[in-house]
């Protein structure tokens, strides 16, 4: 079934008393069906709840509201992680060559720490990819904290040809990456401390 983009809000609160503030999270989600937006923008919103607030909170899936179905995605897309309320979602071309891998840079320079606290890029409508954009993806991968999943495995091999499968950070699913994102989160907190 193709992609299509779904903004979700996600209401949450950080104790379980009825009393407690309720927050909300605006996420953007590529997914087949509102359904499929709801199941992301949960497991999204744990990751982001843990990160912004240090702790689990409640996700009340339940009373999220999914907006009118947007546009078709038809390429690699990321989860933006910030440092506010709001999760943007940002599209790749499927196939990226020496233009789309600017498009990309420009992108990924516009991605500012500490507004930035992570990005997840699912990678499986990545048809290919020029070594410029992969050298792209390198050289911002630590500064965004990029975690990358579903890699198609011809570029995974691309990824290894060029020994860039030891600096970028590649998992199965999405929920290997978020736990991936938050693992470098503590791993820098703790070098901080030191």
């Amino acid at each position: 079934m193709p992609l299509h983009a779904h903004t979700v809000m996600v209401p949450y609160r950080l104790d379980d008393e009825i009393s407690a503030p309720l927050f909300s999270l605006e996420i953007e989600t590529a997914a087949s069906s509102p359904d499929a937006a709801l199941a992301t923008a949960q497991v999204v919103a744990e990751t982001s709840v843990a990160i912004t607030h240090g702790r689990a909170g409640r996700i009340h899936i339940d009373r999220a509201r999914v907006a009118p179905q947007g546009n078709r995605i038809m390429g690699p897309y990321a989860y933006v992680f910030t440092a506010g309320d709001r999760i943007p979602m940002l599209t790749v071309a499927a196939r990226i060559d020496a233009n789309a891998g600017e498009d990309l840079n420009h992108a990924l320079n516009g991605l500012a720490a500490p507004w930035t606290r992570g990005v997840i890029l699912d990678c499986a409508a990545l048809q290919a990819i020029a070594s410029p954009a992969l050298q792209t993806l390198a050289k911002h991968a630590a500064r965004l904290r990029l975690q990358l999943f579903r890699v198609p495995d011809g570029i995974s091999a691309s990824f290894k040809q060029l020994g860039l499968d030891r600096s970028l950070a590649i998992h199965p699913d999405l929920r290997g990456a978020l736990q991936g994102l938050r693992h470098t989160l503590r791993r820098e907190a703790q070098e901080a401390k030191s």
